[in-house]
């Protein structure tokens, strides 16, 4: 879960507002309401976003020079939004004019070099960026797929004037944010369309790393079942040691009578429960890897399975396990073995 929300993506979404948009196909209305966006205090800027990095693109299919074909998904943006959104630029070809597309490696690749994405009718290729992550923190491509599916970033066209999204970089406050943009929308829509359809307010980190959360919630239900296990499964272990020095108490003073230092004692009758652990952690092991490997292969960019982690929940439980065990073994070993032998 770590490893999602942390791993690089890319771009930047920090402080970031998607607002969709269903109701403009005229651009200079869709600028006035760019306009009146940035004229806002916490605003630090706003662009086109038709689609994001984190989902909602359009695509394009693309027919290769060998007749199979790729779909593009394409983020269009305008060049203001292109460097909020921080995209490493690793080289350009031409000048990024608007119609043009800023393809990867991994793209330049698909469509058989730097002159065939030049020459790309419907997407033609101004450079290259780093690889950024599609979609949101779980998305993964459908495996089913009979094409390859990349991605690409292209300057919005001139003549362009459909217009479905736009980004806001703010100060960083996004509940005022949100309440202020819808407040303006509210006093302002009609100077813009209208069309009577309602925006879309969504801060962008929300939109990428919203569907960890049902995750999240389930680890956190299995993490307190687990905690709940472990504290039921030391006290019946306590309750096992309570009943097992009590029919062996005899014993234990008459050890203690004949000379047994109370740390051979301790040792002695510790053995019978150090087995059981140990032969339970042997099978416990390969089941928990197995469940764990087969989780992860559900998850897109998978990690390796952290071994480590095994280690440190094998020896927190050896601990605690011990501490209970040597605890009731000590308390009976150090019991006056007159009154234990008078007892029984």
């Amino acid at each position: 879960m770590n490893y999602l929300k942390n791993r690089p993506r890319g771009y930047n979404y920090d402080n970031m507002i998607f607002i969709g948009v269903h109701s403009f196909n005229d651009r200079n209305s869709f600028n006035l309401l760019l306009d009146e966006l940035r004229k806002l205090p916490f605003v630090k800027s706003a662009g086109i976003s038709n689609g994001t990095p984190g989902g909602y693109s359009g695509g394009q299919f693309l027919t290769l020079a060998d007749g199979s074909e790729m779909v593009m998904r394409v983020v269009k943006v305008d060049s203001t939004c292109f460097n909020m959104y921080g995209f490493k630029v690793v080289s350009t070809f031409e000048d990024a004019i608007p119609g043009s597309a800023f393809y990867t490696q991994e793209g330049i690749n698909a469509v058989g070099g730097v002159d065939a994405a030049r020459s790309m009718d419907r997407l033609p290729c101004c450079g290259i960026i780093e690889p950024f992550k599609y979609g949101s923190a779980l998305y993964n491509d459908p495996a089913a797929y009979d094409y390859r599916v990349l991605s690409a970033v292209q300057i919005i066209p001139n003549t362009l004037n459909w217009m479905y999204g736009i980004m806001v970089l703010t100060d960083g406050d996004y509940s005022d944010a949100v309440a202020e943009i819808d407040k303006m929308w509210k006093e302002k829509r009609e100077e813009f369309t209208s069309n009577p359809a309602p925006i879309e307010i969504t801060p962008f980190k929300d939109m990428i790393y919203g569907d960890l959360e049902g995750p999240r919630n389930t680890l956190m239900l299995i993490f307190t079942f687990m905690i709940v296990a472990i504290i039921i499964s030391l006290m019946g272990l306590f309750a096992m040691c309570s009943y097992f020095t009590g029919q062996n108490a005899k014993n234990i003073a008459i050890n203690r009578v004949y000379g047994a230092q109370i740390r051979d004692v301790v040792i002695q009758y510790s053995k019978s429960f150090l087995w059981p652990i140990l032969v339970s952690i042997v099978v416990a092991v390969p089941v928990a890897i197995y469940f764990m490997d087969r989780y992860l292969n559900t998850n897109p960019d998978r990690i390796s399975i952290p071994y480590e982690l095994l280690v440190i929940a094998v020896l927190i439980s050896l601990v605690f396990s011990m501490m209970v065990i040597v605890g009731q073994m000590l308390d009976a070993a150090t019991d006056d073995p007159v009154k234990s032998l008078k007892k029984n």
